[in-house]
């Protein structure tokens, strides 16, 4: 539905090896054993299948990247190159490029050059230089003495950057947890990305002997990962205790965060545009819980997320009155989480979304919850209509005026 373009073929197969070998990224999401991760990520390493596994426990979320060895990374930015138009190309030993005056290159030390448009000076034209940065005007390039003289009566000359490719080799999941390499993206408590991945390790330990996870064998488990890999001073009895009381949960915002991610690093291993993570990524969002949870079961679709966040929490999420202005992409995202958490289900709860615009092709690309059928509809009522679907007992109120003066209600 959300585009029929894409080929999409299901299975329910025990996953084989002939099957992971027709294709060229392998995706491991909610596989809890150990055994079973390190066997397929190996075969996928030894195969030059790209492997990612990400799962989400709760408030904490891992995810783990290996593309092989001697991946290459074509494009680490994915911006689009620099270009300029050139005033002149000197024939010398070493020739100088040079920009229009009060014009700068913008280019970066270790580009490269490919020129077009180029006049008298034929022989650069299509082909690539490696450029020296002089100064914020010049590039100093190769011998360019045996070419000929640079003119530019028609002003059609051009340099475009050639970004540098890179060569990358990553481990496979058995070596790479020996010594994990990781994003921070948490200062405020940089130690959390480390202690995350050992919950997971010993997470993964305790299914494989059992289907109810306690915090004693929790704790249990994590020290003996820690004291086979080292990779914390301590384990924290804090987190440890936090993740065996949610971690039988899988909530909506946390599976968003990491399949975004996930989806992003499959892109990366195909194309080998922008810079994949550094094979480990681990979040936990223990500031968004309260101290005291209070979790008795309902029964109902939102269990989940009382025991992560306790009943008295629950009632609250479920009676928010909100105001959002603009049904686009990041309105379509918040939306869906909304639905799924149950927020303004409740009573007193209420979400008003207004937006003046109409929906067009080019929003199918990134406001997921309208379909070709929904074009030229208002967002708002579209988008309403889509969240009714998976809640329906969502109070949603869709409007299509802007945000003025004239419009304003009691």
């Amino acid at each position: 539905n959300l585009n029929r373009y894409v080929t999409v073929n299901a299975t329910t197969e025990p996953l084989s090896e002939n099957l992971v070998k027709g294709h060229n990224c392998l995706v491991l999401t909610d596989w809890q054993r150990e055994e079973e991760i390190k066997k397929w990520s190996a075969f996928c390493h030894s195969n030059k299948v790209k492997f990612i596994y990400s799962d989400v426990r709760g408030i904490f979320g891992i995810l783990f990247t290996d593309f092989g060895e001697d991946f290459v990374i074509k494009d680490a930015t994915g911006e689009e190159s620099v270009r300029f138009n050139i005033s002149n190309i000197t024939n010398a030993k070493r020739g100088v490029v040079s920009s229009p005056k009060g014009k700068g290159h913008g280019f970066q030390q270790g580009d490269n050059v490919k020129f077009e448009g180029v006049e008298g000076m034929t022989e650069v034209n299509g082909k690539t230089f490696k450029a020296k940065v002089y100064d914020d005007r010049h590039l100093v390039i190769s011998d360019t003495t045996k070419y000929g003289k640079f003119i530019n009566t028609r002003n059609t000359a051009v340099a475009i950057q050639v970004k540098p490719s890179q060569k990358v080799s990553y481990l496979p999941f058995t070596e790479a947890i020996k010594s994990p390499k990781f994003e921070i993206s948490e200062f405020v408590n940089p130690d959390i990305h480390a202690q995350t991945i050992i919950l997971f390790l010993g997470y993964q330990r305790c299914v494989a002997d059992s289907c109810k996870v306690t915090a004693e064998e929790l704790v249990e488990k994590c020290i003996e990962v820690n004291k086979e890999l080292n990779i914390v001073d301590t384990v924290s009895d804090y987190l440890v205790k936090k993740f065996s009381d949610t971690c039988e949960s899988v909530i909506s915002p946390m599976a968003a965060i990491f399949g975004g991610f996930a989806g992003q690093e499959v892109l990366k291993a195909i194309t080998g545009k922008f810079t994949p993570l550094n094979q480990f990524f681990a979040l936990g969002y223990t500031s968004a819980t309260p101290e005291k949870v209070v979790f008795e079961p309902k029964g109902d679709r939102y269990d989940p997320y009382r025991r992560i966040f306790g009943n008295e929490q629950q009632e609250v999420i479920r009676n928010l009155k909100y105001f959002m202005i603009g049904a686009g992409a990041l309105g379509c995202e918040l939306l869906k989480n909304w639905a799924l958490m149950g927020v303004s289900t409740g009573e007193n709860g209420r979400i008003t979304v207004t937006d003046m615009d109409k929906i067009e092709i080019s929003n199918l690309s990134r406001q997921f919850l309208f379909h070709e059928k929904d074009v030229g509809k208002m967002k708002s009522n579209a988008a309403a209509e889509s969240v009714l679907r998976m809640n329906p007992k969502l109070n949603i109120i869709p409007q299509t005026y802007r945000l003025a003066r004239d419009t304003v209600q009691d």
